[in-house]
């Protein structure tokens, strides 16, 4: 089976990084109408000049300090042996192909493939040959479910452990149907 998977906030803990570049980001400039919390577009607001300001100055850091989730490395790794095949698969531009690289790989995090760019994971996990994809927004896992492709959810609270768990029990399902 071929893996897509996400990395910020499934593969990595961006959310705390992003928590103290944003409050260091309203500390420096006047945003407006935000606040120092986190806005819920952070990810998805894309047209909004704050957002793709605070992107843009903060993204690398956020990128070089985010650690693996808990038991990531290790569900990667088991995955691997098992013979599927893994594609980390990001909206993260292009121009961060080496901070993702060194990320993922300092963390030792296993995978076959890095696709960035991806706005549109639906259309993305389709050309790749992505079976399941595994993402913390549902927004994606609309978008990649309307072509046909299995999809997970990782909710902030989930761990590797389970979904590991959850993807064996879905691969093996999918065995059965063929």
């Amino acid at each position: 089976m071929v893996i897509g998977i996400d990395i910020d906030d499934t593969l990595l803990d961006s959310k705390s990084e992003i928590i103290k570049a944003w409050e260091e980001y309203y500390n420096l400039y006047d945003l407006g109408n935000y606040t120092s919390n986190v806005p819920d577009n952070i990810n998805t607001g894309w047209n909004d000049f704050y957002i793709r300001q605070f992107w843009d100055l903060y993204r690398t850091k956020i990128a070089e300090r985010a650690v693996a989730k808990d038991y990531a490395k290790e569900a990667l790794y088991k995955l691997k042996l098992n013979g599927h095949v893994i594609k980390v698969v990001t909206a993260r531009p292009e121009n961060q192909r080496l901070v993702s690289l060194k990320s993922l790989k300092s963390q030792l995090l296993t995978f076959d493939e890095l696709i960035l760019d991806a706005r549109y994971k639906g259309e993305t996990c389709k050309k790749h040959g992505i079976d399941l994809h595994i993402d913390d927004t549902q927004m994606n896992l609309d978008d990649i479910k309307s072509y046909g492709i299995d999809t997970l959810l990782f909710k902030e609270n989930d761990n590797w452990k389970d979904k590991y768990n959850q993807i064996l029990a879905l691969a093996r399902h999918k065995k059965r149907r063929f």
